[in-house]
This record gives structure tokens, sequence and C-alpha cells, in this order.
């Protein structure tokens, strides 16, 4: 089954850029509590260490605070994008802000994603019919 989480208040810690500020929702059919907790440890890092936050972004790191869930799973990274399963409206609270969907990535994935850019991997997401909600599916790289 799936379980969604979504944040509130990250774009505070982030401070607002020119297109508003950013929650993040996360989508999970397995290891619900442990991707939870690592978004969450994933946002505290982004905040504290001021990566701007936008669509087309991976941040790796896992391996360092859970490598069990790295182990289990395969996933070493959370990529970032707009959540294009929701209908449009949903992507904008407001006037201000805005929903980006994460999801964990292998190691692979993150670096074809730093190398290809976000385009040309989430192409190769669609063209090899993966479905980032499924934490325990193969990586597509």
């Amino acid at each position: 089954w799936m379980r969604s989480s979504v944040s509130l208040g990250f774009g505070r810690l982030v401070g607002k850029d020119d297109k508003g500020v950013f929650e993040v929702i996360v989508v999970a059919d397995a290891e619900h509590a442990a991707v939870e907790d690592l978004l969450v440890k994933t946002l505290f890092a982004i905040a504290e260490h001021s990566i701007p936050i936008e669509e087309g972004i991976s941040v790796g790191g896992l391996h360092r605070v859970a490598p069990e869930f790295v182990k289990k799973t395969g996933k070493s990274a959370f990529y970032f994008t707009y959540p294009t399963f929701l209908p449009d409206k949903f992507g904008t609270i407001g006037d201000n802000a805005r929903i980006l969907w994460a999801f964990p990535i292998s190691a692979s994935e993150h670096e074809y994603a730093k190398a290809h850019g976000d385009a040309a991997f989430e192409d190769l997401l669609e063209e090899r019919e993966v479905d980032p909600m499924e934490i325990l599916r193969s990586s597509a790289v």
C-alpha cells in the first residue's frame, strides 16, 4: 500500500526565492517510516547547507545516515521534481508556495541525473517505465 507525507514549514527554513517557497511530498510503497525519516534528515541538510531547492536536483548521502536502508533498498539519494502524478492545481498553494515531489534514487541514478541533467534523467525513467514510488525497484541505470 502507498503512504504519503508532506512537509509543513520547510519553505520557511530555506527562505523564499523569486518563485516562492517549496513544500515537499513523498509517496512510498514500502519502508514508509524510513523514507519519511530520511526525507526529514535530507530537508534539514538542505537547509543547513543552503542547498538551493528546485526541480531537478538530487541530494545524496543517505548511506552516511542510513546504511541499512541503502543496503536493503539500493537507494542512497533523493530526487526532487514536480509531482506529475497529481493535477496541476495541486502543485501550488496560494500564490507563493509550490509542491515538489521527492523520491529515493540509487547512487547510479543520482550520478546520471547530475551528469546528464534532470530532463534526461526523467526521460530515462519514463523510457524504462520506472515507478519512482516503488522503493524496492531496480535502478534505471
